[in-house]
Formats: structure tokens, sequence, C-alpha cells
């Protein structure tokens, strides 16, 4: 993944004409939700650092309620002069007549240092995180524009009035989104092609003469356009719930790390400052942090520690574990799912656990909304963590899918 920031402009404009809708497009709900909030949080569980919508300019308040923008966490970063926004920030723009110049809004908004900028209708509510994260990589790459797409499999043909003629479908793609493109590129070829009017934004870096890359698409990714669109974007999900049994997910987590001397001793949220070494690591080496992080990613199906949020990012060094539990925490509930319980068990021979165990449970279960068991167990001397040259940490999540959400359209 890319060391500046990853924005998405999450296109929302639209009118609701076609939909029946007596609101914006993006603002009608499906399972709930509108669907400018599915396309959010799949955006932010894809990967993306900033999130720029572009609303009708006569409902950007309506749509920062949508977006509940004032519960939204934004993880304090310790380095100050990291070029990437708080990750989760979203922010909401007055959009223009045409797309292009929505587009254009929504490029003024975000953050100037980002090297690959993405473009998602929100009219798209499903497209799942993998495809964000699919996009962002191939982008990551070294490819200057990229569409993710499906083959054409219906016959085609070309109606002319009363005639018609079949048209050879081979070759041809349907366009999805979101799309991706290099930062500094996409901004001029928009600057260039002011005042025109272009099918979508990689027709805009074609003009300028890149090549556009196609990758995979999603099935899931449906255009929601006419009622029948949302008709099918309800079956979907149905579809998806009528799996799960209960809606209730489990997943599992585990950390462990070197102690070394004199690295600080960071454990379950608390320091321990009587000890004279502390876990090895890029962050701070919170293992029962870090092991809650990954039980709430897994049970959603929004990958790991690693994934999310990097092993070698200079942004992450020494970040504070229970910061990265509550932005998963957050990125679970983005996902459609409530927290149910986090377990999490510490073995290591140091330091002694016991005694500040009600004040760790407290501080995680501040840091995720919901309740947090700690416990402990010494090792009784075996391994590396029961030698005191380590310390480790497993831990169980359960999540119940409050509403059907986008992590969960990735099984389809």
């Amino acid at each position: 993944m890319p060391d500046r920031p990853v924005v998405a402009i999450v296109v929302a404009a639209g009118s609701g004409l076609r939909l029946g809708a007596d609101r914006p497009k993006a603002a009608v709900e499906l399972a709930g939700r509108p669907l400018v909030a599915w396309s959010v949080a799949a955006a932010l569980a894809g990967g993306v650092d900033q999130v720029v919508v572009v609303a009708p300019s006569e409902s950007v308040a309506q749509f920062r309620a949508h977006l509940h923008l004032d519960d939204h966490l934004h993880l304090d970063q310790t380095d100050s002069d990291s070029p990437k926004p708080a990750p989760g920030a979203v922010v909401v723009v007055a959009g223009g007549r045409r797309r292009q110049d929505s587009v254009r809004a929504g490029l003024a908004a975000a953050d100037p240092g980002a090297e690959i900028i993405l473009v998602h209708d929100a009219a798209r509510p499903l497209a799942p995180a993998q495809l964000f994260r699919r996009v962002i990589e191939a982008v990551a790459s070294g490819a200057v524009a990229v569409v993710p797409g499906l083959e054409v499999v219906d016959s085609l043909r070309r109606v002319d009035g009363r005639q018609t003629t079949a048209v050879e479908r081979s070759g041809l793609w349907r366009a999805q989104t979101p799309q991706g493109f290099a930062g500094r590129l996409f901004r001029q070829a928009h600057h260039d092609a002011a005042g025109l009017d272009l099918s979508d934004d990689a027709a805009v870096m074609e003009r300028a003469g890149h090549a556009v890359t196609v990758v995979a698409g999603e099935a899931a990714a449906l255009k929601v356009t006419v009622p029948a669109d949302l008709a099918l974007a309800e079956a979907l999900l149905s579809t998806v719930e009528a799996g799960t049994a209960g809606g209730v997910r489990t997943g599992i987590g585990y950390d462990a790390h070197r102690l070394v001397a004199g690295r600080p001793m960071w454990l379950a949220g608390l320091l321990f400052p009587d000890e004279t070494a502390g876990p090895q690591g890029h962050s701070d080496g919170d293992v029962a942090a870090h092991a809650g992080v990954d039980a709430l990613l897994s049970a959603a199906g929004l990958g790991d520690l690693g994934a999310v949020f990097g092993t070698t990012e200079p942004r992450w060094a020494g970040a504070a574990g229970i910061a990265l539990l509550a932005r998963a925490a957050q990125l679970v509930r983005q996902a459609g799912f409530q927290i149910d319980y986090l377990a999490i068990q510490v073995v290591g021979a140091r330091p002694r656990l016991g005694t500040r165990r009600l004040e760790a449970q407290a501080a995680l279960a501040a840091a995720i909304g919901a309740p947090v068991a700690v416990s402990a167990s010494s090792g009784d001397g075996l391994g590396f963590s029961g030698r005191g040259e380590g310390v480790a940490a497993l831990a169980t999540a359960t999540l119940r899918a409050a509403r059907p959400g986008p992590s969960v359209v990735t099984q389809l």
C-alpha cells in the first residue's frame, strides 16, 4: 500500500427521479441505510484514508447527518509530520451541475498529497471492500488509471428505429466503480478537461493520453438506477443474511512480541512503568490490544492488523495499540456489525496483570464501546512467554449483524 494518502471521492449528487424517489438518490435507503453510507463504509474498510462525499448543494447538512460525522472516531497519530489525514476522515462538500463538476469539487476538498485517488458512485452501494483494495493495489503497482469491470455475456444489438444490427461482444466489458488513478496525473487531466462532458473519469484520463487498465469487477457492485435495481440489491442482501446463522460472527486473534530492555511496557492499554523491558515492535507492541484488533477484523471479514494498518508504515511508528483497537471497532461498525463481546487472555511471566485487570478491562471497553473481559496466565515457565522472554495474547470477538454491511457482500 502507498505511504501517502489514499482518497476516495464518492459522487452522490444525483437526483432520485429515475428511482421514483422524493430525495437525492444517494439518500434513498437500502436495508435501513442510505446508499451513500454503504459506499463510505466500504471505502474505509477497503483501505481509503479520506473520503470526500460530493452531495447535492442543497443537501450537504442532510448528508452529514446521514453519515453521523460527529460520531466518527479519528485516530490520533504519533507522527505529526505524517502526510496522511487521520484515518476514517470523512467530509461532505457540495457538488455541481454535471458529474465532472462534482468530481472537481471533490478534488478541491481532497488531501493535496494523495498519491492515489478513487472515484466511486454512491449508487453502487454494494461494491465490497475487496474491490476497493484491488483497485488501490493496481494503482500502487504502477497503473495510472484503473477501472474494475465485468465481461459482457449477453448478446448485443444496436437499434436504429426498426432496424437492428448484431454487435460483436468479444472484448467488451461493463465498467464499474471505484475507478482509481495516480493522484497528480488525475488532477491535471481533470483540469485540462474542464468544460467537457465525458462519460466517466477513465475517459478523462484517456483524453489526456493515459492508458486505462481493467481489473476484475464484482457482480455485487451493481448500479442502482431504477426501482428494480434497488429491489435486486435488497434481494442480494436477504440471500446473504439467510445464510448467516442469526447474523452472529466469531473471530480470533493472536499476537506475540519479544521483550527488549529499555522499551516501555504497554499491555491492555496500560503502561507498566516499573518494568525494565517492553515489547519490541513497530507500534507500542501492546499484544492484548493487537490480538483484539485481529479478532474484531477477522469476525467482520475485514482482514487483519497487518492488512489494514501495515507493519512498516512510518505513520504507525509507536502508535498506541488501544488507538488501533478503537479504529478497528469503528471499521466493524461501519461494516454493519455491533460488537457483543471481546475476550482477551494474556500469556506471560511479566508483567503481573492481576492487580490491574479491572482497569485494563475498563480501558479496552471504552475503546471499543462494548464489554471486554481480560484474563492472564503466567505460562507456568513454559515457552518464550512463560520464561519472561516475551509476552503473547489471544482474543475472541463476537459480533452481531446489526444490519447487513459491505463486508457481508464479499461472500456473494
